[in-house]
């Protein structure tokens, strides 16, 4: 299984990028790779479930964690969408 976690909240200095990349580098871009990755294998056997770790951060974010609190609202819209659309059509179309 696959697991994916971050130590990278704190304030953010916008004048240092490769923070930022970092950010959405695990938080955006590993979870995309994640699904990518574990989707066909859980359509192939017709079962599977990942977890995904957002941040009371997404919905109340402070001052200094624009990047970090962004980020971890993307995990919870990616993975509602992506659900609500395995909902919407049936196995074969899904």
């Amino acid at each position: 299984s696959d697991v994916c976690s971050s130590d990278l909240i704190h304030k953010f200095d916008f004048n240092n990028i490769k923070d930022i990349e970092k950010q959405i580098d695990v938080n955006i871009k590993g979870n995309i790779n994640i699904l990518s990755s574990c989707l066909p294998k859980m359509r192939q056997k017709k079962y599977g479930r990942i977890i995904a770790a957002s941040s009371i951060l997404s919905s109340k974010p402070v001052v200094g964690t624009s990047i970090y609190s962004a980020s971890k609202s993307f995990i919870e819209t990616f993975y509602k969408t992506e659900q609500d659309k395995k909902n919407a059509f049936s196995e074969e179309e899904f």
